[in-house]
């Protein structure tokens, strides 16, 4: 997803420019490109929404202490 994201964040200063210098059809063919991209970026966020979709990580009393010890700088993994 990110380097489509790229290509679009590339696309718009080109797009912006060409209109400023009252280049239409280059504007025009470069907001289709923009448009072509998001399409690909909607459908790979939706298949990876779908893929993660169903999953639940195990998460055990060892990773709370664990995550609780990092933040607090308490060793809680000792009063496990």
């Amino acid at each position: 997803a990110a380097p489509i994201r790229e290509a679009i964040l590339a696309l718009k200063p080109q797009q912006l420019a060409a209109v400023q210098e009252s280049r239409f059809e280059e504007a025009a063919q470069i907001r289709d490109a923009i448009r072509a991209h998001e399409g690909r970026l909607h459908d790979v966020l939706v298949a990876w929404e779908e893929q993660v979709k169903g999953y639940r990580p195990d998460v055990t009393v060892a990773d709370v202490a664990s995550v609780v010890a990092r933040t607090t700088g308490v060793p809680v993994e000792t009063l496990t």
